[in-house]
């Protein structure tokens, strides 16, 4: 009598999707995280700027006005902006901890 063999071939499990992140930028292109890191970097240097010239104009140095309440708008506007993004960016991840799979 012959023995029986019993050959199983081995199992192929397909490859796990990439972690995002960790692909590879092409260059020219920047991160999502350094996108949003600029832009805080951008609100917070503005408001820096409008501080400094109401500074400015309260100690009595020669600004203009006008500047100044330009100053202070830009940074407002740019504050405002960078909130509605942090709102739609929290708004999107509720929306996608909240599908079903």
């Amino acid at each position: 009598m012959n023995p029986v063999s019993l050959r199983i071939p081995p199992v192929q499990m397909p490859l796990a999707p990439p972690v995002p992140g960790t692909q590879p930028v092409e260059p020219g292109y920047k991160q999502f995280a350094d996108l949003l890191v600029d832009g805080f970097q951008e609100v917070n240097a503005a408001q820096n700027s409008a501080n400094a010239s109401v500074h400015d104009m309260l100690t009595g140095k020669d600004v203009d006005r006008i500047e100044v309440l330009t100053s202070v708008q830009k940074a407002d506007m740019s504050f405002r902006l960078m909130q509605q993004i942090r709102n739609k960016l929290v708004e999107a991840y509720r929306e996608i901890n909240q599908m079903q799979i």
